[in-house]
């Protein structure tokens, strides 16, 4: 389930790893928190039409559930990525252990101790797997928990952060009654991850308020400073924790070189390069005019396999990163996405010439 620091940022890409990130609208940080309070059941989600044969992409905040164990042979990952990615056969089960790596890092401050178990990743984009452990005798049954404020970077020539973005989700507990809290990092970046040390920077932990602590909060304002009538937080264990680890897996994306027009309203782009791995999809274009993120942000990108199942990056976790003429664009899956198993990729309302 999202928090409120789960959001896609967007920066503008000032050399190949000097950025600086855009400000966050007043409008957007609305929208964000009221989809925080819908993720956390404290205000009703307006009903959709149900589609058929969709898979969606991965929405930047879901709640994981275990679906059952899988029946082939047992993964040398934690669970908690089986029960994320869905493997459906052993081939597929194969794929994700081969883009996995022990990390097995750990700090504490405060009674309080972050669990850096493993990482699951490709050239642009990773998700790690964490485990929040309080004092002994506390115990951690909210199904949200969160950080007042995140803060993650990556290693690069300059000692630089390159443009990302990246949300926390809480995992299914098998046990609520304990002291822990599976969680995961789910992080893009416009940048090669792949052998990057990053440093994780969390404080103050938290739940959220409930819905009759909120009933006489403001409508259509931001979260408050921790204390304040606004206040959507409550702290439960202050303090601070940073922690650095490698991403030190193994590089399974196929890169596709291509130099193909395309046109999306009135925008005439260029698509230079496809990436696309078992776990996402990430493509460099060129534009022929000076564009912003929103411009672009909404273009269709669609997978469609063989078996008439459609992967639809509209529906899930997505980012745009644009410097000018120069785009960025990327999305994460949920599921075990086996190449052979891909008929075609259309953007933009264009199949793009790739042959798989």
């Amino acid at each position: 389930m999202k928090n409120l620091e789960d959001i896609m940022k967007y920066y503008n890409l000032k050399d190949d790893d000097l950025i600086a990130d855009e400000p966050i609208s007043f409008d957007e940080k609305n929208r964000i928190l009221n989809k925080t309070f819908l993720k956390a059941g404290l205000i009703e989600k307006e009903k959709k039409p149900r589609r058929k044969k969709v898979i969606v992409l991965a929405a930047a905040c879901i709640t994981v559930f275990a679906l059952g164990a899988v029946t082939f042979a047992a993964s040398a990952l934690n669970s908690h990525f089986i029960n994320f990615f869905q493997p459906k056969n052993q081939q597929e089960s194969d794929l994700l252990n081969n883009l996995g790596t022990i990390i097995d890092k750990q700090v504490t401050a405060n009674g309080l101790t972050i669990d850096i178990k493993e990482a699951v990743g490709d050239r642009n984009a990773v998700y790690v797997m964490y485990d929040i452990i309080a004092p002994e005798g506390t115990i951690l049954d909210k199904e949200q928990y969160t950080f007042i404020t995140s803060m993650i970077t990556l290693e690069s020539t300059f000692g630089l952060p390159a443009g990302m973005g990246y949300s926390f989700e809480n995992l299914e507990d098998p046990n609520p009654q304990d002291n822990v809290k599976p969680m995961m990092l789910c992080l893009s970046s416009n940048r090669k991850l792949i052998g990057k040390n990053m440093t994780l920077r969390l404080s103050d932990f938290s739940s959220y308020k409930e819905e009759k602590e909120l009933k006489d909060r403001p409508k259509g304002i931001i979260e408050g400073t921790p204390g304040d009538e606004n206040d959507i937080y409550h702290i439960l264990i202050p303090g601070t924790w940073e922690i650095t680890f490698p991403l030190d897996y193994a590089d399974h994306t196929a890169i596709y070189k291509l130099n193909e027009d395309l046109q999306y309203n009135d925008i005439h782009l260029k698509i230079k390069e496809v990436r696309l791995s078992p776990i996402s999809i990430s493509m460099t274009l060129k534009a022929s005019s000076d564009l912003n993120s929103e411009d672009i942000h909404q273009a269709p990108l669609i997978i469609y396999l063989k078996n008439g199942d459609i992967l639809n990056a509209d529906n899930g976790s997505r980012g745009t990163n644009i410097n000018h003429f120069d785009i960025v664009i990327d999305a994460q899956f949920n599921q075990i996405l086996n190449p052979s198993e891909i008929q075609s990729i259309e953007y933009c309302g264009k199949i793009l010439p790739i042959k798989f």
